[in-house]
């Protein structure tokens, strides 16, 4: 396969996230015949979608930066990238000033896709200094690809970025991956409400769930339990509040989880109640499981569920609404649930994902050609 164009393709390392799951779809969809791509991980160690990459037949190497201001590690990126000779470098959530670094040295067209720091700026979320430090490291970009249309607009209101300089491409779901459990009942008790994510209330909106489970409690009959799938910060703050209502034996509270799949065969239907969210990816892989989500409409969940007949949004904050629809949901889950899939495979699939990133490129090489 000579004459592949090379993408060098860089995130901070093989985490359990948005961004990081986002990569392997890529990868499972890229078209390999024009595209030679290779994944560079600044810091950690091989993970689970790093894993999953290297299956699909592409090279992953592993930096060990000690942190974000390494500059050994700074150097050691420009080494790698210089043997690989790629013509384009993309990368995803980076620290501060590296992208700077690598237009220096490298000379070649940027990408950064954005994932949700500007949205997070724009709230005044993150120290002061991280706004200004992006703004500089933005402008070091060629091109910056949005995930969501919430996105795209944060980047233009919060970093005065041109227009043109910014194309939206959604996340993509490997359908693949995601195969709906044909055997899901409806008026099963108990019902099995899942959330999956970092639990941090600032932005994902965690400690609402108590909330919802006590509406459920007071109001309706039926039995319950919310699994939730994740850790953060705030795991503690929001089992002291389940206690506190009294609603701690209805919760079981995971951890970390690779395998998301598994966890979405164990449910019934996902919420999403998001203070703050570019897009809602766990939103669409429930889907793609013929899934039924009920979200907060917020951001880019608003993008990806108005026009979803799988999809209930609900005010933000309303957690009886939430509740309720929780309620409906489990009485008419047969009629609501088989439409997702179909949905996403139209709208938010990774090949046509994997589309849009493989224009951006072809786009940026005959541009720098030009110069």
């Amino acid at each position: 396969m000579a004459g592949r164009m090379r993408i060098a393709t860089i995130i901070w390392k093989d985490a359990i996230g948005g961004a990081e799951r986002s990569l392997c779809d890529l990868a499972a969809a890229l078209d390999q015949s024009s595209f030679d791509m290779r994944f560079y991980y600044l810091s950690g160690v091989p993970g689970y979608f790093a894993k999953q990459i290297e299956s699909f037949g592409f090279k992953t190497e592993f930096l060990n930066w000690k942190n974000g201001f390494d500059l050994i590690g700074r150097v050691r990126l420009i080494k790698k990238l210089k043997e690989f000779n790629p013509h384009v470098v993309h990368d995803h959530i980076i620290p501060p000033l590296t992208r700077p670094f690598i237009k220096f040295f490298i000379q070649r067209p940027v990408l950064a896709t954005e994932h949700g720091s500007a949205l997070q700026r724009s709230f005044g979320i993150g120290e002061k200094w991280r706004k200004h430090i992006e703004r500089f490291d933005f402008g070091s970009c060629d091109f910056i690809a949005a995930n969501s249309l919430a996105s795209a607009e944060a980047l233009r209101s919060v970093f005065h970025l041109s227009e043109s300089k910014i194309k939206v491409v959604h996340l993509g779901i490997d359908l693949d991956q995601f195969i709906p459990d044909t055997d899901r009942q409806s008026n099963v008790e108990p019902l099995t409400i899942g959330f999956i994510g970092r639990i941090i209330n600032a932005y994902k909106g965690v400690d609402y769930l108590p909330l919802v489970a006590k509406h459920l409690i007071d109001r309706y009959s039926f039995k319950f339990k919310m699994l939730i799938a994740g850790d953060g910060k705030d795991r503690k703050k929001v089992e002291k509040l389940c206690k506190d209502l009294e609603v701690n034996s209805h919760f079981v509270f995971l951890g970390w989880l690779e395998d998301v799949k598994s966890f979405l065969r164990k449910i019934d239907l996902l919420l999403v109640p998001s203070r703050l969210e570019s897009l809602g990816l766990s939103a669409l892989e429930a889907l793609a499981m013929n899934i039924p989500v009920v979200a907060f409409g917020v951001q880019g969940l608003r993008e990806i569920l108005t026009d979803c007949p799988s999809g209930t949004l609900i005010n933000p904050g309303d957690t009886n609404g939430m509740a309720e629809a929780i309620h409906y949901l489990r009485n008419n889950y047969v009629h609501i649930g088989s439409k997702g899939r179909d949905f996403v495979a139209e709208h938010f699939s990774n090949h046509k994902m994997a589309r849009g990133y493989e224009a951006i490129y072809t786009n940026l090489s005959n541009r720098s050609k030009q110069i």
